[in-house]
C-alpha cells in the first residue's frame, strides 16, 4: 500500500529531526550546515528546505522535537512506579543524562548562551519544556503535604543537569559518584523530613 502524503511527511521530518540532533551532537550548532543535516539524513537540500528554509531553523524544530521526546521519557520512566520518590526520580534521571540526547540538549543550552540568534530560536521551545517539567512534578507531587518534594525535585533536576554537563568537561567518575551520593543523601533527608511533617500534619 501507498504511503499517504501525511505518513511521508511524518518520516522525512523525524529523519531530519534525528539528522540535526546527531549533528549536534558531534558538531554543536556553530560547525552545523544543512550539508551536514542532510547528509546524515540521506535527504535532498530540497526535503530539508521544504520545510525548514535555514540551518536556524532547523535546529529549533529538531529543539522542539528533542524536548518532546524528553518529556516522553521522563514520563515513561516516572509512571513505572506508583509511589514516586526523590530517589527514583535521581535514578531515573541519571539514566536519561548519560544518554545522547542530553549531550545534544547540554550544547545547545551552552551554545545558546553566547549566540544571541540560537538563544532567540529556541526559547519558546525551552519556555514551554519548562512548563511540562512543572506539570510533571504537580502530577508526582499533587498533596500540600509533597510541595517541598515538588520544590526539591525541582533542585535535583537543576543540580543534576550541571553535574551531567560537567561529565563532558571533566572525566572524574570518583568525583561524579561522590556528588551523586551526596544529592542522594539530601534527597532522603528531605523525602524523612516531609514524612514526619505529613505525619504531624495528620494528628
Amino acid at each position: 500500500m501507498a504511503k499517504t502524503q501525511t505518513q511521508r511527511r511524518t518520516e522525512t521530518l523525524e529523519k531530519l529531526h534525528l539528522a540535526t540532533v546527531k549533528v549536534i551532537v558531534n558538531k554543536g550548532f556553530s560547525r552545523l550546515t544543512t550539508g551536514d543535516i542532510v547528509r546524515e539524513a540521506g535527504l535532498s537540500q530540497g526535503a530539508l528546505f521544504r520545510y525548514y528554509p535555514t540551518k536556524l531553523a532547523a535546529v529549533v524544530g529538531a529543539t522542539y522535537y528533542l524536548l518532546d521526546k524528553v518529556m516522553g521519557d521522563f514520563n515513561a520512566l516516572m509512571d513505572r512506579s506508583k509511589k514516586p520518590s526523590l530517589e527514583k526520580l535521581i535514578n531515573d534521571l541519571w539514566e536519561w543524562y548519560k544518554s545522547p540526547d542530553f549531550t545534544a540538549v547540554s550544547r545547545l543550552y551552552a551554545e545558546a548562551s553566547a549566540d544571541e540568534e540560537l538563544r532567540t530560536g529556541i526559547q519558546p521551545a525551552v519556555t514551554a519544556h519548562g512548563r511540562n517539567i512543572d506539570r510533571l512534578l504537580v502530577r508526582l507531587f499533587p498533596d500540600e503535604e509533597t510541595k517541598m518534594l515538588r520544590t526539591a525535585a525541582h533542585g535535583v533536576i537543576f543540580l543534576m543537569t550541571g553535574i551531567a554537563t560537567s561529565r563532558h568537561l571533566i572525566d572524574s567518575d570518583l568525583l561524579e559518584n561522590e556528588i551523586l551520593a551526596s544529592v542522594r543523601q539530601l534527597a532522603a533527608l528531605i523525602a524523612s523530613g516531609t514524612t514526619l511533617k505529613g505525619e504531624l500534619w495528620n494528628k
